[in-house]
């Protein structure tokens, strides 16, 4: 099972990060699959360990990947996905702040159409692999 989650998530990865170049400069993904895991190399900026990104494609990402877990942002209605993205910087303030993601979760599940903890949990989880390079 955990090998398919890795497949699946790479796959989600790989095509949101794929997409992301058609805007600009194209961002290299290059997916390899042995008899043992799936491995995938992305061309990432040396200082910040994270894909090379605009801000702009970053958000597209991080937006792609919560409509990929079906997480409803509000995507349909107007500022929704600035709205989310704000949300997911402000997680990463938190974090800083020296919250954690206990202290975060019954607020976030709050928020909004109110998350159950799976989708509240994925949100954080994908925050701050967009947005919060000290919390990774």
């Amino acid at each position: 099972m955990r090998r398919s989650l890795v497949a699946v998530g790479v796959t989600v990865i790989a095509f949101a990060l794929t997409a992301c170049g058609s805007d600009s400069e194209p961002v290299a993904v290059e997916t390899t699959t042995t008899s043992a895991q799936p491995t995938t190399t992305i061309a990432s900026n040396t200082t910040t360990g994270r894909p090379d990104l605009t801000d702009a494609q970053t958000d597209k990402v991080f937006l792609q990947v919560l409509e990929s877990y079906n997480i409803n942002y509000g995507a349909s209605e107007a500022g929704g996905d600035a709205a989310a993205v704000n949300m997911g910087k402000t997680i990463c303030d938190g974090l800083e702040r020296g919250l954690s993601q206990t202290d975060i979760l019954p607020a976030l599940m709050d928020k909004g159409p109110g998350y159950n903890l799976t989708d509240a949990t994925n949100y954080i989880n994908t925050s701050i692999v967009a947005y919060c390079p000290d919390e990774r």
